[in-house]
């Protein structure tokens, strides 16, 4: 029987980006704490988190020592380790890093537009009309040009998923990036954008399929997250 160290995964309520990190310890049947966070938590906190983001995730060791870790991608690397979801060949690691990579790489203009002003980059944040033009541009630019590679790759690796022949933790990376970008949420970025891309659909459609991420979503329901302790 496999030993995991406790962990306790710290973010808001909502899928975001601790969601590739739940759907890796779900898939993986890592043992976690599904910590909520409201945002009036996040405030009174945000002095004391690594970088004054979330998600965090605390590693207690089996002496009672405690470490609180940020970034999400690496907490996404570190539990794909601890289930078996992140390759130990170094050419298919390599492979799933590069999709992760571009996931961020596609997305990560999306959180510019919403949060401008908090990057430091502006002094204001957008206005409405000005983030309803970036993301028609958005929609009319970048979606085509990624989702048309992410596409080729998942015709040319043939299994459904990106990397081998089993869920890895690029596709609980991609599985949020399309939830998010479909779930209209964003206005001004259609439902339908994935559409034209039937192998992009059907591979949320079987990340969704996966067992335990299947029995993770139908206990979750339609609501936000609360806080819980997942043991596989």
């Amino acid at each position: 029987m496999t030993t995991y160290p406790k962990i306790s995964l710290s973010y808001f309520a909502l899928s975001g980006r601790g969601e590739p990190i739940r759907l890796a310890c779900v898939a993986g049947n890592v043992p976690f704490t599904n910590r909520c966070i409201s945002f009036d938590e996040f405030v009174k906190l945000k002095p004391t988190l690594p970088n004054g983001q979330l998600p965090v995730l605390e590693i207690e060791s089996e002496d009672g020592s405690k470490n609180i870790i940020g970034q999400s991608d690496a907490i996404l690397r570190y539990v794909g380790k601890l289930g078996g979801l992140y390759p130990t060949d170094p050419i298919a690691a390599f492979q799933v890093d590069s999709i992760i990579d571009t996931v961020e790489e596609f997305t990560g203009p999306l959180g510019i537009a919403m949060y401008m002003a908090r990057s430091l980059l502006l002094e204001n944040d957008f206005t409405a009309e000005e983030k309803l033009s970036f993301r028609a541009r958005f929609t009319e630019k970048a979606i085509p040009k990624y989702l048309s590679r992410f596409e080729e790759k998942l015709i040319a690796n043939g299994s459904g998923w990106f990397v081998g022949d089993s869920i890895t933790i690029a596709d609980c990376k991609f599985y949020q990036a399309i939830s998010w970008l479909t779930s209209g949420i964003l206005d001004g970025i259609p439902t339908g954008c994935a559409d034209a891309y039937p192998h992009v659909v059907a591979h949320s459609q079987k990340v969704k399929s996966v067992p335990e991420i299947a029995r993770w979503y139908e206990k979750k329901g339609d609501g936000h997250y609360v806080t819980s302790d997942h043991n596989p």
